[in-house]
């Protein structure tokens, strides 16, 4: 029993991983179109702090870092807080 719940634990930390992968991947694909980040937060759902950061690694990007792999372990660590800018979405 308590190896199920090790493994369901497991399997969601995982699923969560890949949907800020997904994510963060989108944003990046956004930024590189010339989109802001306040339209890039409202349409991904990640917080103006997460997208900020996507684009600041973007630009050090150049320095063979990858962006992906950086902001994944941001979030992993807790280092980026996931609030929704409710106040760029003018509702």
């Amino acid at each position: 029993m308590k190896e199920a719940i090790t493994y369901q634990v497991l399997l969601q930390e995982v699923r969560d991983q890949g949907v800020q992968q997904g994510l963060a991947t989108a944003a990046l694909n956004m930024l590189r179109e010339g989109m802001t980040i306040a339209q890039i937060a409202k349409l991904t759902g990640l917080s103006v702090q997460e997208v900020q950061h996507l684009n600041e690694i973007e630009i050090a990007s150049s320095s063979h870092v990858d962006p992906l792999a950086s902001f994944i372990g941001a979030v992993s660590h807790g280092s980026l807080a996931q609030q929704p800018d409710v106040e760029l979405y003018g509702d």
